[in-house]
């Protein structure tokens, strides 16, 4: 986590979790993995302004390490 910059406490349960904490998790867990490429559909759906904010600052980190990000999305201009 904090390798790639993440800010959760480890000690919480998903249960106890923001739906962007939620997906930070799920990226935590593909990292861990050390995958390449990373698709996302839809990951802004339900997120407020500044989740999103914050989702597309990590996935811009990830691409500066040459992670590849697939985003399907029906917002445009982010």
């Amino acid at each position: 986590m904090r390798e790639h910059g993440f800010d959760l406490d480890p000690s919480l349960r998903v249960r106890e979790l923001t739906v962007g904490q939620m997906q930070v998790v799920e990226i935590i867990k593909i990292l861990y993995r050390r995958a390449e490429l990373l698709i996302l559909d839809e990951p802004t759906s339900v997120l407020t302004e500044q989740q999103i904010r914050k989702l597309f600052a990590t996935l811009n980190r990830l691409r500066d390490i040459g992670k590849t990000v697939i985003i399907i999305t029906h917002k445009l201009g982010r």
